[in-house]
């Protein structure tokens, strides 16, 4: 393995199982190279992408599943492929491998945001995904009023939750 595209490549085996797209594009003097990566059977997706002209570098990795609205936490900050930088990948990706959980959050039939759970039955810390066609960065201002939102919901006064189940992607 020489690189991240190397390990990804090697992670996601039997490569029958899986579906690999590949894509380049230029942003400005960028070259942004991509890897989304689907299983065939449970439909999680993957999405890889670097922005730096080599696959030393990963700067983005997160991965969701068509039956939930949103998409599981992705990466923070660029990460090397290194030692570390692997074990922080398959650390971010366990979830997928494992199975998790989301609950989807609804407004008055509009999706809202999305909480999902590194593992099946909805445990321990969640990572929100917000809808940035109805939040965006108003999030950050409205947060008094979001806190309420998501009491409301809750408590089914102005929407709904539909919980989630994502299969994980193993092989028998």
């Amino acid at each position: 393995m020489n690189d991240w595209k190397d390990y990804i490549e090697q992670k996601f085996v039997p490569q029958e199982e899986y579906e690999f797209n590949y894509e380049e594009r230029k942003y400005k003097e960028f070259i942004i190279s991509s890897i989304k990566i689907t299983h065939r059977k449970t439909k999680t997706w993957f999405y890889f992408q670097n922005a730096y002209g080599t696959w030393n570098i990963l700067d983005r990795a997160k991965f969701g599943n068509p039956k939930t609205k949103g998409c599981y936490k992705q990466f923070e900050n660029p990460v090397d492929f290194d030692k570390m930088g692997i074990k922080y990948l398959d650390e971010h990706l366990r979830p997928a491998f494992d199975g998790w959980s989301s609950k989807d959050y609804y407004i008055l039939n509009f999706y809202y945001k999305s909480v999902n759970y590194p593992n099946k039955d909805f445990k321990g810390r969640g990572f929100p995904s917000f809808n940035r066609d109805f939040i965006g960065c108003l999030a950050f201002i409205l947060f008094p009023i979001f806190f309420i939102i998501n009491k409301l919901i809750r408590f089914k006064i102005i929407g709904e939750i539909k919980e989630k189940v994502i299969e994980p992607i193993k092989s028998s």
